[in-house]
């Protein structure tokens, strides 16, 4: 384990699930991507909507939510 409390092999990169976003589209999401300049999330689903996802700026980006 780490401290991160993620079980890993030796070289494997250690991720950990924060938080998800559900219930803003209603049907499959076909992509998603993360601008590192804003930190904006953009996701584009079959329901013809594009969605922009902004975090909280007071939130801890390690606590789940």
């Amino acid at each position: 384990d780490n401290q991160e409390g993620v079980i890993v092999t030796d070289q494997d990169s250690i991720w950990k699930c924060v938080c998800t976003l559900s219930g803003y589209h209603t049907r499959c999401i076909y992509d998603i991507t993360w601008c590192h300049i804003t930190g904006l999330l953009a996701t584009a689903c079959g329901d013809d909507i594009i969605r922009v996802f902004k975090e909280a700026d007071n939130c801890d980006p390690n606590a789940p939510s």
